[in-house]
């Protein structure tokens, strides 16, 4: 598969699709996942809804969607990191307030 972007690099990230850190021409490091035979408009609906998880206030951080189409849903790259016992708490509750907020 072609991917968007000068470079890229197979990483882990998920079951049932294929996942890749691709260097964007402008140096944007973006996390790209795809699979052949994916649903038409699947990554559109997974985009969605990141984006409504995005809204909600105080709910919880996930990265922008930087491009979707049939064949991939590119994602801001997020480095790997650990959580404190604040972030721990942090996390718990931006996971309540999307509870809370209902989805449409």
């Amino acid at each position: 598969m072609k991917l968007p972007g000068v470079s890229s690099r197979r990483v882990a990230g998920g079951d049932i699709n294929d996942a890749w850190q691709v260097e964007l021409e402008d140096g944007t490091r973006a996390f790209v996942k795809a699979r052949a035979g994916a649903a038409p408009g699947e990554y559109a609906t997974e985009a969605a809804g990141l984006r409504w998880l995005g809204e909600v206030d105080g709910g919880l951080a996930v990265p922008d969607v930087l491009a979707v189409d049939d064949a991939y849903l590119a994602l801001a790259w997020i480095d790997e990191g650990a959580l404190d016992a604040r972030g721990e708490e942090e996390l718990g509750r931006g996971v309540a307030r999307v509870h809370a907020a209902g989805a449409p």
